[in-house]
């Protein structure tokens, strides 16, 4: 709270404050650029901060204490949080391993065919567990770089391009596939609020619809992007690594009666996701009747939820971030920088200030360390911007999320399962920047291509 404190004190000592807003918004103001501050800096974990902001503006009374405790009640709060106990019984079920092994038992006879398995594994199970970095590190990874050594062991030379490899098509169809789906990946659903809260409606129907179409396409190109910049040494043995997905397959045994339950109860989430308008079901109250099937069956027990840390370390910081974003919209702080921003590029047409904006965005994630953050930070100014000028609303908050989520891949550090790979030291700093900038630039231009078509089909421009 102390750091909050001083950093708010010294903005509020140091910037005078605009006549546009009122004393409440400014405050909140400052103490949302101390936070995001202290999330960049990170002296303490996520929580600890985003409680020290929170409790910094119930103090100052920027934020009343009964809007400021508004935030752990909002749908898409719980959403998050049951999604991560779906994702549970996914992982401890085994579900997510067999359908790796199983890929690549079936397709693994050649490294593309084992880097597709790892691509379409990630993409199976990336609506039901809205962690990058459980997914690609407790599910993906441990066995990608079992198929690593395995390679390694067959050969005398190229080991490094061997991990060059995996480590890029793990890292970058994580990114992928946690654009595509809203429960892929916790920093999704704040995009999805500060939509929202700006008169955007983005649910888990449209957000896959907008996305599956570039998101399979880049999909399928990955092996040859990362292949580009990333070459696979000739005379590697398959066998091996076929060998040991289907002794794994073996040892699983046939499937149990939790994994049917698990991938039933996914399978009816789905429908139900995408169907939510027609049926008349939100995606929260979806995402809590599945977690009620979980229980009921007994796949999911009470001390899970209860023990499932990373779901209520989501919780706090989500729901107070949540708040934060709230209040800096209905204290018009948002409208404030954002007609800042647009001001400052008049006389240009929205097209080519659109496309500034999203350049300087997508190199911007430079200095993040979060993908999170970043959309905490960034997202719903420019997103008014793009708004103000009158781009249409829809495809200006899709388009400002693919921008944030594609550029993750810059660096070892731009998304929180990023370190993972990078872990598996088979790639210095040096050589992740280089070759990723070449693999993120060449995913986004087949973003950009696939949806600019797509989004014409489906009436979106």
């Amino acid at each position: 709270m102390l750091m909050i404190a001083v950093l708010t004190l010294t903005a509020w000592l140091v910037i005078p404050q605009p006549s546009q807003l009122t004393s409440q918004g400014w405050q909140t103001f400052l103490i949302f650029l101390a936070t995001i501050t202290g999330l960049i800096l990170n002296p303490f974990p996520m929580g600890v901060v985003t409680f020290l902001a929170l409790v910094s503006s119930i103090v100052t009374g920027s934020i009343p204490i009964n809007k400021a405790l508004e935030g752990f009640g909002q749908n898409i709060v719980w959403l998050v949080v049951c999604a991560f106990f779906i994702a549970r019984t996914v992982i401890n079920t085994g579900l997510g391993t067999r359908i790796a092994y199983l890929f690549i038992s079936r397709f693994g006879k050649t490294p593309i065919g084992v880097a597709y398995s790892i691509i379409f594994t990630e993409f199976c199970i990336a609506p039901m567990i809205p962690s990058a970095t459980s997914r690609g590190g407790g599910i993906i990874y441990p066995i990608a770089k079992s198929a690593i050594e395995s390679y390694i062991s067959s050969i005398n030379h190229g080991h490094k391009k061997i991990g060059e490899f995996f480590t890029m098509i793990c890292l970058h169809s994580n990114i992928i596939t946690s654009t595509m789906f809203l429960t892929a990946m916790a920093g999704n659903p704040v995009a999805q609020k500060i939509a929202t809260g700006l008169g955007v409606e983005i649910t888990w129907s449209n957000w896959a619809q907008a996305a599956v179409v570039p998101g399979l396409v880049s999909l399928i190109l990955l092996p040859f992007i990362v292949g580009t910049f990333c070459r696979m040494p000739v005379g590697v043995d398959n066998d091996a690594i076929v060998a040991a997905a289907k002794d794994g397959l073996k040892r699983l045994g046939k499937m149990t009666r939790d994994e049917l339950i698990t991938a039933s109860t996914f399978i009816g989430l789905i429908t139900l996701w995408v169907l939510e308008k027609e049926v008349g079901i939100n995606a929260t109250t979806t995402a809590m009747l599945g977690v009620s099937v979980l229980l009921l069956t007994g796949v999911l027990t009470w001390n899970d939820i209860i023990n499932e840390k990373s779901a209520w370390d989501i919780f706090m910081w989500f729901s107070i971030l949540v708040t934060i974003a709230n209040s800096l919209s209905e204290q018009n702080v948002t409208l404030w920088i954002g007609n800042i921003i647009s001001a400052s590029l008049n006389g240009y047409t929205p097209l080519f200030t659109g496309m500034i904006v999203c350049l300087g965005l997508f190199f911007g994630h430079y200095m993040f360390a979060s993908t999170t953050v970043y959309f905490t930070a960034m997202y719903g100014v420019f997103l008014k911007t793009f708004l103000n000028l009158g781009l249409p609303p829809l495809a200006s908050a899709y388009s400002l999320i693919i921008v944030i989520m594609i550029s993750s891949g810059f660096t070892h550090y731009g998304i929180s399962s990023a370190p993972v790979f990078f872990s598996g030291g088979y790639m210095t700093v040096k050589e992740w920047w280089k070759k990723s900038f070449f693999i993120t630039v060449s995913v986004a231009i087949v973003w950009v291509a696939i949806c600019t078509t797509w989004w014409s089909i489906i009436g979106w421009i």
